[in-house]
């Protein structure tokens, strides 16, 4: 039984590694905007600049990798302690923190 679980698991992870390569090798995946947490108190890495505008590495980064990918990203400042949950209950759609 147990070996069965773990083919089983073994072969769903590799399904689902073969759909996501192809929906971003067609550059079509469902979800065109993502809200992505950052720790906006984290300089150099996440900040709100002057502008109060997202900024650092963490921010460009996500930003590159929507723009290769083909998605839109909204920023959604988060304190570090709250991130987890914030995903756990769909505030966010991703962590963005090195």
């Amino acid at each position: 039984m147990l070996f069965i679980a773990i083919l089983t698991t073994g072969f769903t992870c590799c399904m689902a590694n073969d759909v996501s390569t192809e929906l971003i090798e067609e550059n079509k995946i469902f979800v065109k905007t993502f809200i992505v947490d950052i720790d906006g108190d984290y300089y150099p890495l996440s900040f709100i600049n002057e502008d109060d505008n997202p900024a650092g590495f963490d921010v460009e980064s996500i930003l590159w990798i929507a723009d290769e990918i083909g998605f839109e990203v909204v920023f959604k400042p988060i304190a570090w302690d709250q991130i987890i949950a914030a995903l756990l209950v769909g505030d966010v759609n991703m962590i963005d923190s090195v």
